[in-house]
């Protein structure tokens, strides 16, 4: 799943905090050929159960939440 978070939100850079909150995904930016964004991610579903993706989700949402408000 493709994901982009709000402008001035660096993938790359809220990556350690989301491991540290057992939240893993592939930053974006890597993915362009010209300009990269960083406010975009990848994330993987194959193997998570449905129960922990809403976990992982809701975990990601209070990072980008936080993300904003700074």
């Amino acid at each position: 799943v493709w994901a982009t978070l709000p402008d001035g939100i660096d993938a790359a850079h809220m990556l350690d905090a989301a491991l540290e909150a057992n939240v893993g995904y592939v930053p974006g930016g890597p993915f362009f050929a010209e300009a990269p964004r960083s406010n975009t991610l990848r994330l993987s579903f194959a193997t998570v159960t449905p129960d922990k993706m809403r976990e992982g989700i809701a975990r990601l949402g209070k990072m980008i939440a936080a993300a904003r408000s700074r």
